[in-house]
């Protein structure tokens, strides 16, 4: 009993200390909360201004070699997408890490491409063409 005590107190002081994925930090911050009928398009931009993010073109915001980017249609459907340089295999276990995962069913597992549904949205984890990876949450209608 105490010994199990012990390691899940040694567990929980490891996991403190890591550092928190950028493209997680990112979902948290940023795609999760916009995926809530509740924000707009403008409170996220200002969000991520606060948070530091530096503007793009349109609604794309950048911070190091990762950018995140809004979007709503006229008839409703939201994307947030980031992409970043970071190799698949690392962005798809950082996704993977991501304390919401298991609420989310997996749909697809090809190479190169991921793709779960939630109760709100769907999320995907992709590789383009051009060597980035793109992390993409798609607000269900």
């Amino acid at each position: 009993m105490i010994a199990t005590l012990v390691i899940s107190f040694a567990a929980l002081a490891a996991s403190a200390g890591q550092a928190a994925d950028p493209v997680v930090s990112e979902m948290d911050d940023f795609c999760v909360p916009f995926m809530r009928s509740a924000e707009t398009v403008e409170t996220v931009r200002a969000s991520m201004t606060a948070k530091g993010l530096k503007p793009g073109v349109g609604n794309a915001f950048s911070r190091g070699d990762v950018m995140v980017q809004i979007a709503e249609s006229r008839d409703g459907l939201r994307t947030c997408s980031i992409s970043s340089t970071l190799p698949f295999e690392a962005n798809l276990r950082a996704v993977q890490r991501w304390p919401n995962i298991y609420t989310l069913t997996q749909l697809q597992k090809d190479a190169g491409f991921y793709r779960w549904e939630g109760a709100r949205y769907y999320l995907s984890v992709a590789q383009a063409d051009d060597a980035k990876v793109v992390v993409t949450f798609t607000k269900k209608r």
